[in-house]
């Protein structure tokens, strides 16, 4: 009797134990779950940057991330391969034109419109000298003598000052996914060609431009 009472309390014992430790270990079990859940939230939260180099003519993207969710950064490299042909000029602003762009689709599905407002797509241009929202336009002046045009239909890209003729043109992006190389003179009439613009046009807000379409596949 006394054996039999002895034993009841000795199972009763090692079974409570192994409730206990298995209590622990679902609730180690489960912490480490909630805790892989978050950090991968954090890790798929992060801001991916891309950034275009040119190395010895050869365009390589570069990706790297930052921790900060809430603003995007972006990047104009430059290069010496981007002026050695006049085509080249604008390489360096292909991946910040893709974010920007990335950037206004989802603008778009929250609110049913393109901005024309830089200040509403959580962007920065850690090179910006300048940035400015004036008559419905954002202009983004960086100190590499580029600047952006922003529009609630389009991203553009200048050059301020370029040296040679067949530079002085600029890249039109549209958000309905036209693309255009607008020509400011004759000799960049065949920079613009050479970029594979088509269907030339004379720009009615500027009769001395001429439009040219770009591929689809361009950017």
């Amino acid at each position: 009797m006394l054996f039999n009472i002895i034993a009841r309390n000795v199972l009763f014992c090692y079974t409570n134990r192994m409730k206990k430790s298995l209590f622990a270990v679902f609730l180690v079990t489960g912490l480490f779950i909630i805790t892989g859940i978050f950090a991968y939230a954090k890790t798929s939260d992060e801001t991916e940057i891309f950034v275009m180099r040119t190395d010895k003519g050869t365009s390589t993207t570069v990706a790297k991330k930052i921790h900060n969710t809430s603003t995007r950064k972006i990047y104009h490299f430059l290069s010496e391969i981007n002026f050695s042909k006049p085509e080249n000029l604008y390489e360096g602003a292909y991946d910040a034109v893709r974010i920007i762009k990335q950037a206004e689709k989802r603008y778009y599905r929250e609110h049913d419109a393109y901005t024309a407002n830089i200040a509403n797509l959580n962007l920065t241009f850690p090179n910006a000298q300048k940035q400015l929202f004036v008559n419905n336009t954002s202009r983004i002046y960086l100190d590499n003598g580029f600047y952006y045009v922003l529009t609630d239909k389009l991203v553009a890209v200048y050059f301020a000052a370029p040296s040679d003729y067949r530079m002085a043109y600029h890249l039109d992006f549209h958000f309905d996914g036209t693309q255009q190389c607008i020509s400011a003179t004759v000799q960049a009439k065949a920079t613009c060609e050479k970029l594979g613009g088509t269907n030339s046009t004379v720009n009615p807000r500027m009769k001395n431009w001429t439009v040219y379409d770009l591929p689809e596949d361009f950017l």
